[in-house]
């Protein structure tokens, strides 16, 4: 199986290969997306962000390992690993800060 281009890296003592979300999943979990989004120090541990981060990072690890289970990922996230994954999993290039309006690109067909 050709994995997605993605981003090396070990969870729970596995290497996975981690793509970005793609646009299904974004839509798809755009309410987990809204969370993470909303965190703050005072709810970065609440059960909602956690199982946001969560189920989020699986579907990003499931796009190259569909067998990878949520309670796989689960067990190997950790609140010193998740945090990084993050950007990673929204495309966003390490060392860089999203940012809608510098995005670029021509989608012209001409």
């Amino acid at each position: 199986m050709k994995l997605m281009p993605g981003t090396n890296v070990e969870l729970g003592g596995v290497n996975y290969q981690i793509p970005p979300l793609n646009f299904n999943n974004l839509e798809k979990f755009a309410d987990d997306i809204d969370a993470i989004k909303n965190m703050t120090e005072a709810n970065v541990f609440s059960r909602e962000v956690i199982s946001a981060i969560r189920r989020l990072v699986h579907a990003a690890v499931a796009q190259n390992y569909p067998d990878v289970t949520v309670e796989q990922i689960g067990a190997a996230l950790t609140p010193v690993n998740a945090p990084p994954l993050i950007p990673l999993i929204m495309g966003v290039p390490a060392g860089k800060k999203a940012s809608p309006e510098k995005a670029t690109g021509d989608l012209s067909t001409g």
